[in-house]
């Protein structure tokens, strides 16, 4: 029995969500190929999808799903190949392979586009929810800081968050960290601050 070769083309436009990584708009294209009806139908056929994302080949190959889109992908790939032959084929993005071109080119049509309907049209990945919350945090916090009416020279060395700052503050010994904090909040044992403090009568 030999198997018929499907040589289809589809040209479908389509808005996913603003916040969705480029690698869950590749492994959403490998979902919405096993699933065209021109395909579904068919039996003893070799249907070739090809990707130029070896990151959504690999994750749809896996064992196991890491995702409930890749799951998806996963399921309706597997339904596909149940009577034909499905391999995944990477292609080289931006080399001039007509396909590809022209699939750059829907992307960049499809990113200028609206979408309508209830979102997200596909679930929103860990490391996207935590970026918003760590945004929304950082925004939250440094208007809070800006409202305080006190701290006047604190808020001159720390207007704004300071990542750098932190990451450098942790790394420091307990002495010297306390030193730093000091420093920062003209709390430190210096002549201005004696003076304001009235342990001192003069400021230099």
């Amino acid at each position: 029995m030999q198997a018929s070769t499907i040589k289809l083309m589809v040209k479908s436009l389509f808005y996913l969500l603003v916040d969705m990584s480029v690698f869950q708009g590749e492994v959403y294209a490998l979902l919405y190929c096993a699933k065209l009806e021109n395909l579904v139908n068919r039996n003893n056929s070799s249907v070739a999808i090809c990707c130029d994302s070896l990151a959504a080949i690999n994750v749809v190959s896996a064992f196991k799903a890491t995702t409930s889109l890749a799951a998806d992908a996963m399921k309706a790939l597997k339904s596909l190949a149940i009577f034909n032959s499905v391999p995944l084929v990477w292609v080289p993005g931006h080399c001039g392979i007509k396909g590809n071109e022209r699939v750059d080119l829907l992307a960049k049509q499809a990113s200028s586009s609206c979408f309508t309907g209830p979102e997200p049209s596909v679930g929103i990945s860990t490391s996207t929810i935590h970026s918003f919350i760590s945004s929304w945090a950082i925004q939250k916090q440094s208007r809070l800081w800006q409202a305080l009416p006190k701290c006047r020279q604190a808020k001159l060395f720390l207007n704004t968050l300071d990542e750098g700052l932190a990451c450098f503050a942790w790394s420091l010994q307990k002495k010297h960290l306390r030193i730093l904090v000091e420093l920062l909040t003209s709390h430190a044992d210096l002549n201005r601050h004696l003076k304001i403090m009235g342990l001192q009568n003069e400021a230099v």
